[in-house]
């Protein structure tokens, strides 16, 4: 079992004081037996202050978020009669935040400020009070207008507002009269994003968030602005091959496939950055950066694509000999193996599975079942193991499809131990223990020890591994 302690005045914290719930220490309880759990509360500080209409008046019963800007850790509450609020927070650096405008769900943030980028870091000691006190924002209001290039209005266009550092605030559409209306703002500086079909310009006339022109909305006042579509053009993509010269079948650029060459219609004028790709991974991949369109306009780029080594074979349950789906691979040079955060190539329903994207050398494949019954293992020559330098050698080359030998999943085991200090006896806490020994160290951490220097590694196939 995994605990957690929920103080009415605090934050929540778990078993042995951890922070967060990955990290707590598992308690097992056994059959008839009666386990004692003790923990102690970390220490807190406090973070309170007072909320102020711009007239004076105390902000009543508006909520109050504080984050650790170090840690993730936040915590909440509400202002009471007199816009006063308390908070107890672990000690760290926290931004402090409420929702002034009834309805809306912008945030203001203190001082007066409109995003977390630009707020105040209030350090929070334990067993001390933090005073961060505000005064609420005046308020106006952003409309405006979206056009086609004959200067007609364009319906349901998305328009998304941004502070100026780029911070999500909130989001509408154009009405039939391509007319759309922010009726509650905090007074400010925001850029404004406009949705049309597959793409995206902002004002005025940029094609990147970053680039686009900032809009002040005043207290008290309507700011109005009016952006028109740009006009688009099309990029025709002719692909070859970097070797032979010859053309590529079946690439793609963005999500437009095609033969020989492939045309992207309606892009906005202006610079893009194109990405084209294989379905298959028989080619790298290649990004085009700063393509520039112009209005009514094609485009003719050629790009030499670098072919790739791939590696195809078959995933199968050990004990039945069916196909396994959701299985995935990765090929590895000698001691570079490392748990990856994900896979892009796994198996399909018919336990078939391409390794792609890959250079002429020798490869060791690691195979990572998604169904945790089966165990991950080293491709052998005929069946799965634990050691890499027992796994299968298979020699890609560019421009070439190899096979590997299949790959037969076996059940799942585990590994389970204890670190300790060589000398005094007494348990390693949070050292890393991995079955991938990647030169010159440890690959990514597959298990943790914990305060007893316990550890288990999961998913592991039944074979011996180092």
């Amino acid at each position: 079992y995994l605990i957690e302690f929920d103080p009415s005045d605090g934050p929540s914290q778990f078993y042995r004081q951890k922070r967060d719930i990955c990290e707590a220490d598992p308690v097992t309880v056994t059959a008839g037996a009666t386990v004692t759990v003790d923990d102690q509360l970390v220490p807190t500080g406090v973070l309170t202050g007072q909320l102020r209409t711009a007239e004076g008046a105390p902000l009543e019963y508006v909520y109050v978020t504080a984050r650790d800007t170090e840690r993730g850790d936040w915590s909440g509450g509400t202002t009471d009669s007199e816009g006063r609020y308390r908070l107890h927070v672990r000690p760290g650096r926290y931004v402090v935040s409420f929702q002034p405008i009834p309805g809306s769900y912008q945030e203001q943030y203190i001082p007066g400020k409109l995003d977390s980028d630009d707020a105040e870091r209030f350090e929070v000691r334990a067993d001390e009070e933090t005073v961060a006190d505000d005064v609420v924002l005046p308020v106006g209001s952003l409309s405006g207008k979206f056009l086609d290039q004959a200067g007609e209005p364009v319906s349901k266009v998305g328009v998304t507002i941004y502070t100026a550092n780029g911070s999500y605030v909130t989001y509408g559409r154009t009405n039939a009269n391509g007319v759309f209306r922010m009726p509650t703002l905090l007074a400010g500086s925001y850029r404004v994003g406009f949705e049309i079909k597959n793409y995206f310009q902002y004002f005025r006339g940029k094609l990147s968030l970053e680039d686009a022109d900032t809009v002040e909305v005043r207290g008290g006042e309507s700011t109005r602005i009016t952006e028109r579509r740009l006009g688009t053009g099309s990029v025709r993509i002719t692909a070859v091959d970097a070797v032979t010269g010859e053309p590529v079948n079946n690439f793609c650029v963005q999500d437009v496939c095609g033969s020989g060459s492939v045309t992207v219609d309606g892009l906005p004028k202006g610079k893009h950055d194109l990405y084209v790709y294989t379905k298959h991974g028989t080619y790298h991949a290649k990004e085009l950066v700063g393509v520039r369109v112009g209005a009514g306009k094609t485009t003719e780029r050629t790009v030499k694509l670098r072919p790739a080594a791939v590696i195809t074979t078959t995933v199968v349950d050990a004990a039945t000999g069916q196909p396994v789906a959701g299985v995935c691979v990765a090929a590895f040079r000698p001691k570079q193996a490392k748990l990856l955060d994900g896979y892009a190539y796994c198996s399909n329903r018919n336990g078939r599975v391409r390794v792609g994207l890959l250079d002429t050398a020798e490869y060791r494949l690691f195979v990572n079942p998604q169904d945790p019954t089966y165990g991950r293992q080293w491709v052998g020559p005929n069946g799965g193991t634990g050691d890499e330098r027992e796994a299968a050698v298979i020699s890609a080359k560019v421009g070439e499809t190899v096979t590997a030998p299949q790959i037969k999943l076996d059940r799942a085991g585990t590994i389970s131990g204890r670190v300790t200090d060589a000398a005094t006896g007494d348990p390693i806490e949070n050292a890393w223990i991995s079955v991938l020994t990647a030169h010159p160290g440890v690959g990514v951490t597959d298990a943790v020890t914990d305060a007893a220097g316990r550890y288990t590694l999961e998913r592991l196939g039944p074979y011996e591994w180092p």
